[in-house]
């Protein structure tokens, strides 16, 4: 069954990526516009507005990524923070990183692969998956 529902939602992004370049492929949409359940997540909206800033609004290096979740999110956890960072990317691009290095800035996190993995998991509110996470 887990083979079906990935593939069901790799079908509903690959459906929300035709529409929206079959709209006007050359307009730029912010997140909420492309993905409105992505709103349905408390912090998943600041958090991707916060790691794109002005660059691509549909993808982000994982290092950025990685270094966005530490600006927000440190404070929640204190101590295992860099792990739980780690282990939250690492599920979102369903592949292991490298622990350091600049082969983390080619490594691709996109707007489609936080969505899926947050409507896989029922992630409701940021904070709270996070510290879920981290009791893991």
């Amino acid at each position: 069954m887990y083979a079906l529902d990935r593939l069901l939602r790799e079908a509903r992004v690959l459906e929300i990526i035709r529409r929206v370049t079959k709209e006007n492929p050359q307009k730029i949409r912010p997140a909420t516009e492309v993905i409105p359940a992505l709103g349905l997540c408390l912090g998943a909206v600041s958090l991707w507005q916060e790691c794109v800033g002005q660059g691509s609004m549909y993808s982000v290096s994982a290092e950025r990524f990685l270094n966005t979740l530490s600006t927000i999110y440190a404070g929640l956890l204190p101590e295992r923070a860099e792990a739980v960072f780690l282990c939250l990317v690492e599920r979102v691009l369903d592949q292991r990183l490298p622990r350091r290095g600049s082969s983390r800035d080619n490594m691709m996190v996109t707007l489609f692969q936080l969505w899926s993995y947050l409507d896989s998991n029922a992630v409701s509110d940021m904070d709270t998956h996070i510290i879920e996470l981290a009791k893991e």
